[in-house]
């Protein structure tokens, strides 16, 4: 860059990189530490007894941020460490969401006649069945695309290890709180109806 812009342009463009980056780091940390919030708050994943608690003046999840930090340096250290462990986490972070996507259409495929018993529930009408599929292919495309060449072994290898975690974590410890009433929507309330009573909101 510095051949065809000179150094001025290269400083400015390399500057303009590392305010994004940070920025993105950012918001990413204000999102997923909501998101670990909001599951210790309807006590969906461990720990949520401690997670779920509040910082005294800001309001905000404070515990959740200083864990989502210490994760995101952790890895920043870790690929740092190992020439090839940063491109099998940027890998994973790619698969991840498209396993996330074909939870969400198989658990609507699944459920959707009793989706339709709820008010705030929406229809797809006679267009549901090509909605589905069009969703259900496209996405088993994308997971083939990003699962199937042997460049992406270990990021396949280290999915497979975060699912392992994740049904075990379900069938151990969140089915049995669910099971008896101790987890879920704040206050177990009907989820057809408007909560009476919310927790507090985190300030993120």
């Amino acid at each position: 860059m510095t051949y065809w812009f000179g150094p001025v342009v290269t400083r400015i463009v390399t500057a303009a990189v590392i305010v994004a980056v940070f920025v993105g780091f950012m918001v990413g940390m204000a999102a997923e530490a909501r998101l670990i919030f909001a599951l210790a708050r309807d006590r969906i994943i461990p720990a949520s007894g401690w997670l779920s608690g509040l910082g005294e003046r800001t309001k905000s999840p404070v515990r959740a941020v200083v864990v989502v930090a210490a994760l995101m340096v952790a890895a920043i250290l870790y690929g740092h460490l190992s020439s090839n462990t940063f491109l099998v986490l940027v890998d994973s972070t790619a698969i991840l969401p498209f396993v996330v996507y074909l939870m969400i259409v198989a658990a609507f495929i699944v459920r959707w006649r009793r989706l339709a018993q709820y008010a705030t529930s929406f229809s797809l009408g006679t267009w549901r069945p090509l909605v589905v599929g069009a969703a259900l292919v496209w996405t088993l495309a994308a997971l083939a695309m990003l699962t199937l060449p042997h460049e992406y072994r270990e990021a396949d290898l280290t999915v497979l290890v975060i699912i392992a975690i994740g049904v075990l974590w379900s069938l151990t410890g969140l089915r049995r709180r669910l099971c008896a009433g101790a987890a879920g929507p704040v206050g177990g309330e009907d989820v057809r109806q408007p909560a009476a009573q919310d927790a507090p909101e985190p300030a993120v």
